[in-house]
This record gives C-alpha cells, sequence and structure tokens, in this order.
C-alpha cells in the first residue's frame, strides 16, 4: 500500500512535466542553459566545452555528469526537439528522490504514516514541481547524496566503497558534494569505523583527484570577468567577493538560509512581511526539530545527513551568491524531517495541556493548538496556488515568449553573419535558437547584497563597453530581459538606458525585442 500511495503522489508533477514537456522556461537560471549548450557539445564532439562562446573554451566551472546524461537526449535529435526527452530526464529525479526520501525516513524510525505524509509533502512540493521540469542539478544531486548515504546504512566496507563511489559521482554532478567526504569520514570515526572511513575516501578520492586535474589540465589562462564567471568557480567567487564587507555577504547569507528552508512549506513568492516572519520561524522550528532528532540516535544516518547539511550550509554562508530555496534543496529533506518532529513534538504538548486540570491552560493550549493549525493551513493553501496556478502561468508567460520572439530569431539567423559575437541575458539559449555565439554580461554580486539597486543598473549599462572591450559586437535586449532581482525602476532604467545609449546603434526591433550593435 505505501508504495502504490507514493506512486500516486507522482501523478501531478508528472502530468506538469508532460504538459511542459517543451520547456519553454529552458535557460531561465542560464546555469541550465550552459548545461544543455555543453551536453551538445559531448554529444556531437565528444569534447566538453561551452559551445555557445565564441572562444568555445573547455568547460572547468560545472563537473560533467549532469551534462553527459543530458547529451543522451541528442539521440532524439538537436534542439528544440530533445526537449521532450530532457524534461523526461529531469522530472525522473522526482519518484527517485521520493524512493530515497521515503527510505531514509523509514531507516531513521519514522512510522509509515508519518513517512508516507513527508512524501507527500515531497512530491506535491511546488518547488520540487519547478526543479523536476529544469536542466538543474540540485535533484539529481540530492538523489546520489541519499543513494550514499542510505548505502551506509551497514556500514561494512564493501557498502562504504559503494557509497564512496555514490559521493564520487554526486562531486561530479555537483562540486558541492565534495562535503560528503569530511562529513562521512567523521561520521565514520565517530563510530569507529576506520577501516569503512579508509574504503570511502579511497572511493571518493578519484572522482575529486580526476576533475581537479581536467581542470589544471584545462584552465583557461585568460583571468577577465567574463572568463572568470563562465570557467572559473573559485577565481570569480575571489574576484567577485569584497572582504571589508563580509559581514553583508554573511548577513544576506544566513537571511537567505533560513528563509529559503522556510519556503518549502511557504513559498517565497511576493512574501509580505509577516509572511517572511512566519517562514523564517518554520525554518528555526525545523532545526530545532533536526536537534531532536540528533538526540534520539546521533549515531544514525540522520546524524551523517546532518555533518553533510552542516558543511554545504557553511558554503553558503560564505558564497558570493545569495543562497535561494534551489540551493538548499539537497538539505531540505532533512530539515522537513526536523519539523516534522517538532509539529509532532508542539502537537504532543497540547493534547497533554488539553486534559490540563486547571481550565485555563485547556482554553490557551486550544487556542494555541487551532492557531498553529490555521498557520500550517495557510503554508498548505499557499503551497497548492503556487503549483497549480502560479507555476503553470509562469510557464505560459514563457511559452508565449518564446512564440513573440522567434520573428527576431529568424531575422538573426538570416541577416547577420556567423562571426557576429552577441552579448544577451540567456546566451546558451540564444546560440540553440540562432547559431550565434555570444556571452553575458554578469556584474558583480556585491550590489544586491549592498542593496544598491542603481549601482547595478549602471553596472548592467556599461555592458556597451564590456562588449567593445571583449570583441562583442551586438547587443540583444528583450523588454523583460535584467529584471531578475531588481526593483522594477532598476530594471526600466537599463531597458530604457539602452534605448538611448550613445554606444548602441539600433539594428532591427521586433515586438519588445531589439538588436543592437555594439559602436566601436
Amino acid at each position: 500500500m505505501p508504495r502504490l500511495l507514493l506512486a500516486l503522489l507522482l501523478i501531478p508533477s508528472a502530468w506538469f512535466a508532460f504538459t511542459w514537456r517543451h520547456m519553454p522556461r529552458a535557460g531561465e537560471y542560464h546555469d541550465d542553459g550552459i548545461y544543455y549548450v555543453t551536453a551538445q557539445s559531448l554529444a556531437t564532439t565528444g569534447d566538453y566545452r561551452i559551445v555557445s562562446l565564441p572562444d568555445q573554451p573547455k568547460q572547468t566551472k560545472y563537473p560533467p555528469l549532469w551534462p553527459a546524461l543530458l547529451s543522451l537526449a541528442w539521440l532524439a535529435g538537436g534542439y528544440p526537439h530533445n526537449l521532450p526527452v530532457i524534461a523526461l530526464l529531469c522530472w525522473l529525479s522526482i519518484p527517485i528522490t521520493l524512493a530515497l526520501f521515503h527510505a531514509f525516513l523509514r531507516r531513521e524510525g519514522f512510522a509509515p504514516w508519518p513517512a508516507l505524509a513527508l512524501g507527500a509533502l515531497w512530491a506535491l512540493n511546488p518547488y520540487i514541481q519547478l526543479f523536476g521540469t529544469t536542466m538543474l542539478t540540485e535533484l539529481p544531486f540530492l538523489a546520489l547524496v541519499l543513494a550514499a548515504i542510505l548505502m551506509l546504512r551497514d556500514a561494512t566496507p564493501g557498502f562504504a566503497f559503494a557509497a564512496g563511489a555514490l559521493a564520487g559521482l554526486a562531486f561530479l554532478t555537483r562540486t558541492a558534494g565534495i562535503a560528503l567526504l569530511p562529513a562521512a569520514l567523521g561520521w565514520l570515526l565517530f563510530r569507529r569505523e576506520r577501516r569503512q572511513a579508509l574504503f570511502f575516501a579511497a572511493s571518493m578520492l578519484p572522482a575529486i583527484l580526476g576533475w581537479a586535474a581536467w581542470c589544471a589540465a584545462n584552465k583557461n589562462p585568460a583571468h577577465d570577468w567574463l572568463a572568470l564567471y563562465y570557467t572559473n568557480y573559485l577565481g570569480f567567487h575571489l574576484q567577485n567577493f569584497v572582504w571589508s564587507e563580509t559581514h553583508l555577504f554573511l548577513w544576506k547569507n544566513l537571511d537567505g538560509i533560513v528563509l529559503g528552508l522556510g519556503s518549502y512549506v511557504l513559498p517565497n513568492v511576493a512574501l509580505s512581511m509577516p509572511e517572511k516572519m512566519l517562514a523564517q520561524t518554520l525554518a528555526i522550528a525545523g532545526i530545532i526539530g533536526l536537534i531532536r532528532l540528533l538526540r534520539r540516535n546521533p549515531r544514525g544516518l540522520t546524524g551523517l545527513y546532518a555533518a553533510f547539511a552542516l558543511l554545504a550550509i557553511l558554503m553558503l554562508a560564505v558564497w558570493h551568491f545569495p543562497p535561494n530555496e534551489r540551493f538548499l534543496l539537497p538539505v531540505a529533506p532533512l530539515w522537513l524531517a526536523g519539523l516534522w518532529t517538532e509539529m509532532a513534538h508542539l502537537a504532543a504538548n497540547v493534547r497533554s495541556a488539553l486534559h490540563h486540570r486547571d481550565r485555563s491552560q485547556r482554553i490557551v493550549a486550544a487556542g494555541f493548538g487551532a492557531f498553529v493549525a490555521a498557520l500550517l493551513l495557510f503554508c498548505g493553501w499557499k503551497m497548492a496556488e503556487t503549483a497549480y496556478v502560479l507555476l503553470p502561468s509562469s510557464y505560459a508567460q514563457e511559452a508565449q515568449r518564446l512564440r513573440a520572439t522567434q520573428p527576431m530569431m529568424d531575422w538573426m539567423r538570416a541577416q547577420l553573419p556567423p562571426t557576429a559575437r552577441l552579448m544577451s541575458e540567456k546566451d546558451p539559449m540564444l546560440f540553440l535558437r540562432t547559431g550565434l555565439r555570444g556571452g553575458k554580461r554578469f556584474p558583480p554580486t556585491a550590489y544586491w547584497y549592498r542593496e544598491d539597486f542603481t549601482g547595478l543598473a549602471q553596472a548592467f549599462l556599461d555592458t556597451p563597453r564590456f562588449s567593445r572591450e571583449h570583441g562583442y559586437t551586438h547587443l540583444y535586449v528583450d523588454d523583460w530581459d535584467y529584471s531578475r532581482d531588481l526593483t522594477p525602476e532598476a530594471h526600466r532604467s537599463i531597458v530604457d538606458g539602452f534605448r538611448r545609449h550613445p554606444q548602441l546603434e539600433l539594428v532591427h526591433e521586433s515586438g519588445r525585442s531589439r538588436l543592437y550593435r555594439v559602436l566601436q
């Protein structure tokens, strides 16, 4: 029965993925567009390059496992004909993570119905529905992390070796998987399983060393801002991170981490201040519940998962990019288990108070219990609204934008020479749609941490100079570009600023899309 119910929970996400199998939001996050074009490179040439960039450098920023899997879709044809196959590959991470999450919960002592309820919270979550229909690595990475953790349930040397291999594959999906190495070694040594720790390390290290060797052998000799952004994670971080403003980075990142966790039950869609406070309160409640879980069995798999989660969150806390629900997805199952534990503890206290001798105590308990229940129902309503109203509408909007911009794509493909270099917001998808190579202007995130949106807008308006210095000949702009993480005023100043920029010449306009020539 639990397996049947788990399978039924997959129907909404499966239908959503099928409905939007042509993936109108492909390339929305930019990272997913890079995965897509490197997958094309692997499929068509066998080489791991960013073929959408003019100089087509070797890819040394993102490890190759996920693009290698996506490259299988090219057996079904090129873009856009292979998108339904890619949509299937992306969606498969949902049933896999659901099964592994359920297995983890049962292994850690959760009763059948609580484990099923948490499975429902996972399978029906709007963020899982979203990330299960994008070419991002978080869900497949989580699947490998959970598989590696579960493989250590019976920590024989053989199982430890297999877990290390899975952890190595997780690292080759996202370099954040390196946190599994110290987490697993510390956990195994805490359990006095030194031999197993040795086998785990021996199995995981080849993946880490192999990727390090590839990066060293194929390092991009350029050290400019564009080259660092596309090919060098650490180099870009060191150039982007402002040491004198460490307190701003830490404060914003910690705030984003707490909000990102709480958003898995109260989606972060234009949250009001009271809703943000509720989401962060729920996040803290989940952390407290996780501590309760750890106290019950510190040597269990929860301890291993918690060690990995702690290291992953510490990395996010000092990184140069604000963490959100996407980056917290690999630790979300553990946090949800903690939230359930804390809510169960709270419910037990309320039930106990309802039988108190003092009538006033019973009234307070009933009122508090009703208040908490109302808040949780509100969260459920917001999740349903996000999953079944807001997400479909956003996909429909992107589909409409693709149709609206197709005349411009056709014009550029026919009229621009192959040597044209385009600066744009979504350069990988522009390459796939036109065959023209280009890049993206990515200003320092320090502007966002300072909440200096005027400065950020000015950095984007510096794109013509930036383009000229890097040999780019054209700038492509849609009216909705540059709107993410900016105030409406800053976004409008960018779009309008390009229209009257003295270093830009309008070449062609179609609907809400414009192509400019960068004046030399």
